[in-house]
């Protein structure tokens, strides 16, 4: 079975979109925090090596702030200056499903990421 980005369970964390969850109370702590706004509810076991995963991806996003990017142009087109949206070269269903992991009948087979 392959992981659903937006699947009930994912790196261990449960979804709390299902009846009956109530939001956690407002604390410091980043994996509450993030549980809360993700509305995930962590498992009890195995806490700590999540929060040390959480710590160790906002030090990533951190050590991004101590990049120079003074001499780096910004690529953002300015308003009104886009290309026009004209239809291009269109790929065949073998060409699309070329690459593609699981496919059946001309369709692409993905996770259900849906409950229900």
């Amino acid at each position: 079975m392959g992981h659903a980005i937006f699947g009930r369970r994912l790196c261990g964390v449960t979804s709390r979109r299902h009846k009956g969850c109530r939001m956690s109370a407002p604390t410091d702590n980043p994996l509450d925090r993030l549980c809360r706004l993700a509305r995930l509810r962590p498992p009890t076991t195995g806490r700590d090596e999540l929060e040390r995963r959480l710590k160790a991806v906002v030090s990533a996003f951190a050590d991004l702030r101590e990049v120079d990017t003074g001499g780096v142009v910004d690529a953002t087109p300015p308003p009104g200056r886009l290309r026009a949206d004209e239809p291009g070269p269109v790929l065949t269903v073998e060409e699309a499903l070329a690459n593609s992991a699981n496919k059946a009948a001309d369709c692409f087979l993905v996770p259900r990421v849906v409950e229900g």
